[in-house]
């Protein structure tokens, strides 16, 4: 996490863009965790009664 924020803080001041960690990384990977969610049924069982 630190070299990451340490990238961010560099393209900030450079004004280059962000390589790592992008938001469509971020999106990418809730996209993931949420599939994995999805898959198990006690999961799904529970949002539904939300």
């Amino acid at each position: 996490w630190q070299l990451e924020l340490e990238e961010f803080v560099k393209c900030i001041r450079t004004g280059e863009p962000v390589r790592y960690g992008t938001s469509r990384d971020a999106y990418e990977t809730m996209r993931l965790v949420f599939g994995i969610y999805e898959a198990d049924e006690i999961f799904k069982q529970k949002q539904a009664l939300k």
